[in-house]
């Protein structure tokens, strides 16, 4: 039987972050989320929902640059996994009404087991025979892996991958406001903790 992996999403119904400052952006892309020579300096994150335009609270915002966010919740009950898959970095957060600390989440899991011959893959007009994204992900079930968070090699689009039982080990804790899909464009309604 096909195993099901979701593209760990977001949704404009939650709280998005933003750097203050261009360093903080700069470490709030998602190609430049790396530590510097090893050490993580701290980004700086406000609000960045519309003025007066109060979203959802969430144990996992995003930022501008799609970077995901945790809560000091989400470390608690699922950090082991986490940290087992990536790095939980901290964040700032000017916003007096965020009552928990967040953390950012690096996904460091490189699992190759993309189908590229029977994924529906988008080639980027601009650069002649480079993919910009996936449309409709293949994986090759032999090299999934059993639990977890990953990336593929190729890093095209930049998902997060996510188990099934990731998606269960969420909606048991209670956690909030997770979103989960299977493909990147498609209609299907996400599913949302």
């Amino acid at each position: 039987m096909k195993r099901r992996i979701y593209i760990w999403h977001f949704s404009e119904a939650f709280r998005w972050f933003e750097g203050v400052d261009e360093k903080s952006d700069y470490y709030l892309s998602a190609s430049n989320l790396a530590t510097q020579n090893g050490r993580w300096e701290i980004p700086t994150l406000v609000n960045a929902n519309e003025q007066g335009l109060l979203k959802k609270p969430t144990d996992f915002p995003v930022t501008t640059g799609y970077c995901h966010l945790i809560s000091e919740n989400v470390k608690k009950c699922l950090g082991a996994v986490f940290e087992r898959n990536g790095e939980v970095l901290p964040v700032n957060i000017l916003d007096t009404d965020v009552a928990s600390g967040f953390f950012l989440y690096k996904c460091t899991n490189v699992i190759d087991c993309l189908d590229i011959n029977n994924s529906v893959l988008k080639y980027s007009p601009i650069r002649q025979g480079e993919v910009a994204y996936i449309s409709d992900p293949v994986f090759l079930e032999e090299n999934l892996p059993q639990s977890g968070f990953f990336v593929v090699p190729e890093k095209i689009g930049g998902h997060i991958y996510v188990t099934e039982d990731i998606k269960a080990r969420v909606e048991h804790e209670g956690l909030k406001g997770m979103v989960l899909i299977e493909k990147p464009f498609g209609s299907e309604q996400p599913w949302i903790s």
